[in-house]
C-alpha cells in the first residue's frame, strides 16, 4: 500500500461507477460491467469531495490517524478500476440522472386461471399503448399446446418486442411440445413450467444444427421446469440479493427515478380486472367494459408510478435500493402506502439478512399469505 498525500491531480469516479448511501454500508455499480460493491458508508462523503478537491487537498483536511484508510479507500477504487487520477474533472461530465421512454405504457402482466382472455383485444390495445413486454402467467393449465402457440401469435406485427410465458406443467404435454413452442416464436424471450415433476432444463436452439460454438451459445435458449408451484399472484413481491438487478445505465436511471415495479406498467388479472399489479386490491374496472388507453389516462393510475425508493420507508436508508425491486402490494404496514415491502427482510441499520415472515404476522393475515 503506497500514499498518494503528494498527488496534485483530482480522483476522478467514472460516470458508469455510481454510488449509493445507505445507513450502514454503501454501495457502488459498475453499469459497464454490472457489478456490485458493498463498502462501510463512512467512505461516502468522499465521493463528494473528489468533485471539489485535489488527493493532496484531502489529505491535508483528513486528521492524520485517517490517512491509511483513506489510502486504503482509494487502493480499493483503483483495484476495482472505479475511477483514476486525472487533472482536469471538467473535462469528465456526469452522467445526467434521469430515465426516459417513449411508450405510454412499458409492461404488461396478464394472469390466468379459469378464464380465457381475448387476447386478440388485449394485444391491439397494449399495442396502442406502446406496450413492448409482456408477462403471461397460466396458473392452471388452462390451454393447449396449440392454443398457447395461437396467443402468442396474436401478439405478432405489433409493439410487443418479448413476452415472458410462465405456465402450469402438464402431463399431456411433452419435453419437444415445450421445445417447439420456444423455438417456433421470436416473440417468447422466456419460457418458464412450474409445479414439474422435477427441476430441470430443456435446450431450444430453433433448428440451428451448424457446429459453431460461439453461434450455438447465442442460439440456445433455456426452458426452465420447477418442482414449485405458482398458485396465484401472491408469489410475487419478494426481496432477496439474489433478485438483485444490476443493468446498463438506462435501468439504473429508472430505479432511481421512478418505482422500479410499477412503473408504466398496466395488469390484467385472472378476473379480468385492469390494475397497476395483479397483486393490489383496487381495480380500475374490467377489460370488457374497458378501454386500457383510458385507465392510463386515470391520475390516480399513474400516480404510483413516481413512488421511488427515496420515498419509501427503510428502503430509503438501503444500500441497495437503486438495483431493488420494489412491492406496494405487500407491505409491512397495509395503512401506510410507504411502508417497507412486506416481504423483504433486509435491515440496512445493522446490514443483516433475516427471515422476511419474521414478526409481520399481522400483515400476512391481512393479505392471506401462505407461507
Amino acid at each position: 500500500m503506497s500514499s498518494y498525500i503528494d498527488c496534485d491531480s483530482y480522483f476522478l469516479v467514472f460516470a458508469d461507477c455510481i454510488p449509493t448511501r445507505g445507513a450502514k454500508n454503501s454501495t457502488i455499480c459498475d453499469l459497464t460491467r454490472t457489478t456490485l460493491e458493498v463498502f462501510p458508508s463512512s467512505f461516502y462523503p468522499f465521493f463528494e469531495i473528489f468533485r471539489k478537491s485535489t488527493v493532496k487537498e484531502i489529505y491535508i483536511d483528513l486528521e492524520l490517524e485517517s490517512h491509511i484508510e483513506f489510502t486504503k479507500f482509494l487502493d480499493f477504487l483503483l483495484e476495482k478500476e472505479y475511477g483514476m487520477f486525472v487533472d482536469d474533472l471538467d473535462l469528465f461530465p456526469e452522467l445526467e440522472k434521469r430515465w426516459e421512454s417513449p411508450e405510454l405504457i412499458n409492461n404488461a402482466i396478464v394472469d390466468v386461471r379459469l378464464r380465457k382472455h381475448d387476447f386478440g383485444v388485449i394485444f391491439d390495445q397494449l399495442n396502442s399503448l406502446g406496450c413492448v413486454y409482456v408477462q403471461l402467467r397460466c396458473f392452471e393449465s388452462l390451454y393447449t399446446i396449440q392454443e398457447l402457440s395461437d396467443v402468442i401469435k396474436l401478439a405478432e406485427d405489433k409493439s410487443i418486442q418479448s413476452i415472458e410465458l410462465i405456465i402450469k406443467y402438464h402431463t399431456s404435454f411433452t419435453d419437444q411440445d415445450y421445445v417447439d413452442l420456444y423455438n417456433d416464436h421470436v416473440l417468447i424471450s422466456s419460457l418458464f413450467v412450474h409445479s414439474a415433476p422435477e427441476n430441470k432444463v430443456l435446450i431450444a436452439d430453433f433448428g440451428y444444427k451448424g457446429e459453431d460454438q460461439i453461434l450455438k451459445q447465442e442460439i440456445h435458449r433455456e426452458i426452465h421446469f420447477y418442482t414449485m408451484p405458482i398458485t396465484g399472484a401472491s408469489h410475487c413481491g419478494i426481496i432477496d440479493a439474489k433478485y438483485f438487478s444490476i443493468g446498463d445505465v438506462q435501468s439504473f436511471m429508472h430505479n432511481i427515478s421512478y418505482n422500479s415495479c410499477l412503473n408504466k406498467k398496466i395488469s390484467i388479472d385472472e378476473e379480468g380486472l385492469i390494475k397497476n399489479c395483479p397483486s393490489m386490491t383496487h381495480d380500475f374496472g374490467s377489460i370488457d367494459d374497458n378501454i386500457l388507453i383510458d385507465v392510463v389516462a386515470i391520475e390516480s393510475f399513474r400516480g404510483v408510478w413516481g413512488v421511488n425508493k427515496d420515498l419509501i420507508n427503510v428502503c430509503r436508508s438501503c444500500e441497495f435500493r437503486a438495483v431493488c425491486t420494489d412491492c406496494r402490494a405487500y407491505i409491512e404496514s397495509p395503512d401506510d402506502f410507504l411502508s417497507k415491502p412486506l416481504k423483504c427482510g433486509y435491515n440496512p441499520n445493522d446490514g443483516t439478512w433475516t427471515d422476511w415472515a419474521e414478526g409481520k404476522e399481522h400483515a400476512i393475515v391481512h393479505y392471506g399469505i401462505d407461507i
